[in-house]
């Protein structure tokens, strides 16, 4: 979630209409997904990282995994390591 947002233009083009430029381009941009890709069968690369960003080859402490499948599909977890 994103709050008080504000984004700015400069170099504004006279004569031109962003209010209509903005409403005709936001009924052609797909603003959904479509598909999802779901993991399958065992990762094929797991990757372990503590709280500072740093790559560990073992888990300790704060973790996160991020762990490759073969089909493309990626997921990353967070966990305490004992």
């Amino acid at each position: 979630s994103v709050d008080n947002f504000c984004l700015y233009m400069i170099g504004k083009a006279e004569g031109f209409d962003y209010a209509a430029a903005s409403k005709k381009l936001a009924g052609e941009i797909e603003t959904y997904i479509s598909e999802a890709n779901v993991p399958e069968g065992e990762p094929a690369y797991v990757s372990y990282f503590n709280a500072n960003g740093v790559q560990v080859a073992t888990p300790e402490g704060v973790t996160i995994k991020i762990a490759r499948y073969a089909n493309g599909c990626v997921t990353v977890t967070k966990f305490i390591a004992k």
